[in-house]
């Protein structure tokens, strides 16, 4: 059971601005805006508070008002792009936020959230090339890293994925996604003892299935059978769903007694 187990869509995320953007807009006091610019402020924070409460429909309506209202409120752009991308109108979110780059070339978050849409487009090489761009730019804007290293991954350059993923849990140590992914491709790479310690790590962030069969089949590669076992078992009594882990169970078992 070499499964590579990984996870992409947590990494889309859903934040939302409150009138303060990642996408190096400047930063005014309200006084000095002028009744259209108030409007769209306003809005922007209206719609934030929809999102945040899951109507995406009626914050989809405020943020594309804000736009209306002020063009350049580029935190009701970002805003609305994420809500296209939840609401499956990627490309939507690709024609809006690649107005603004070119205004704003040198913006990693810009960049970033335009690989989300391409992501969601399934347009890997455009995806790609907007995370890298993002990156030149700003190689610690949060999940950037395990943007970029999915895609490594998906090309099965597992080498460049676990060089990207370790920057992505040096980042945010806690991440128990990051940890699942990196103990797979530590897995998928040949190095079992690096997939073993890491998967434990991951363990005691955030317990998964899907991790402990990581676990156990690093310790199959070793011919750990005993240590395979309990974890293939533990991963059963998590999800009794997983095709063909109780024969995998009985083989493990077989080969610790002989």
């Amino acid at each position: 059971m070499r499964t590579l187990f990984l996870s992409f869509s947590f990494l889309l995320g859903s934040t939302f601005l409150m009138n303060t953007t990642a996408l190096s807009a400047p930063t005014t006091q309200e006084a000095n805006f002028g009744a259209a610019q108030k409007r769209s402020l306003d809005l922007n924070e209206r719609g934030a508070a929809a999102a945040q409460s899951g109507d995406l429909s009626q914050a989809e309506t405020l943020f594309q008002d804000a736009l209306v209202s002020d063009k350049k409120n580029l935190s009701a752009a970002f805003n609305l792009a994420s809500i296209y991308i939840q609401q499956d109108k990627a490309e939507k979110a690709v024609h809006l936020l690649s107005d603004y780059t070119k205004d704003y070339p040198n913006d990693a978050g810009l960049f970033s959230r335009l690989g989300d849409a391409y992501f969601a487009e399934q347009k890997l090489s455009e995806a790609k090339q907007n995370y890298k761009k993002a990156y030149s730019l700003d190689k610690q804007l949060p999940k950037l890293p395990a943007k970029l290293a999915n895609l490594y991954t998906l090309e099965q350059n597992f080498d460049k994925a676990i060089e990207l993923y370790l920057e992505a849990v040096e980042l945010d140590p806690k991440n128990g996604n990051y940890l699942a992914n990196l103990s797979s491709l530590f897995l998928a790479s040949g190095n079992a003892q690096k997939a073993i310690s890491t998967a434990k790590r991951g363990l005691q962030v955030l317990p998964t299935s899907g991790l402990y069969i990581t676990l156990g089949s690093a310790y199959e590669e070793l011919k750990d059978y005993k240590n395979s076992s309990i974890a293939f078992e533990r991963a059963l009594a998590m999800d009794d769903s997983i095709e063909g882990l109780e024969d995998k169970i009985r083989e493990i078992e077989k080969r610790a007694s002989s």
